[in-house]
């Protein structure tokens, strides 16, 4: 996909659009990190084992942890622990566009016909992707974790508030749990370019270290 096309939005057919919905993702990770785990029986057991999910993949990181056995540690990047929908109407808010997810609205009414078709896309996503992003409860998948979660956002994201990364650390603090690690650079957009650097390797060595 090229960059210019920004992804799946323009730059897919309307095959992979239908196919991309939370659903399909956590189905689709699953089998594939199944299989590598599989694999992995027949060498050294592994001493740590990570799921990592960057911007959206962190909405599906958590309920992921929760269904495959073995999972040492979350990591979370370029996202939050708000319930995506409501990071989304706050963003929007933020950057005054908020009127752009007034068709998110009618999720709660009774579904199209064909959830996947065309006609009823909303911002170039089927509405089955908005409707099965709306039953995501980032928040509540993240509390119900016990193993270590890392988790890093840029101060300046332009496309998760910055207020879902505080959100979460409060809701751990105010449930008296201690394994969220929490990092927040300063001046850092989505994927964690700061003044020109990316701080991504700096985050690596942390999750090393960790």
């Amino acid at each position: 996909i090229e960059e210019h096309t920004w992804g799946r939005l323009w730059g897919c057919g309307h095959e992979f659009i239908k196919a991309d919905h939370p659903s399909r993702w956590i189905a689709d990770q699953a089998e594939f990190i199944e299989a590598q785990l599989a694999i992995a029986k027949n060498g050294p057991v592994p001493k740590r084992i990570v799921l990592a999910g960057i911007s959206e993949g962190g909405d599906i990181v958590p309920i992921l942890a929760q269904r495959i056995a073995g999972v040492t540690h979350v990591v979370i990047v370029g996202n939050g622990g708000m319930n995506p929908l409501d990071g989304y109407r706050l963003q929007a808010k933020k950057h005054g566009f908020a009127d752009a997810l007034d068709a998110l609205d009618g999720l709660n009414q009774a579904p199209p016909s064909d959830p996947d078709a065309p006609a009823h896309y909303i911002a170039g996503r089927t509405w089955r992707y908005w409707f099965e992003l709306s039953q995501l409860q980032q928040t509540d998948n993240l509390l119900r974790l016990s193993i270590p979660i890392l988790m890093a956002m840029g101060d300046t994201d332009q496309a998760v508030p910055i207020e879902s990364a505080w959100h979460i650390r409060d809701r751990f603090i105010s449930r008296g749990k201690d394994n969220l690690n929490l990092i927040v650079y300063p001046n850092a957009d989505h994927a964690l370019p700061a003044d020109g650097v990316s701080r991504l390797p700096n985050f690596w060595h942390a999750l090393e270290m960790s």
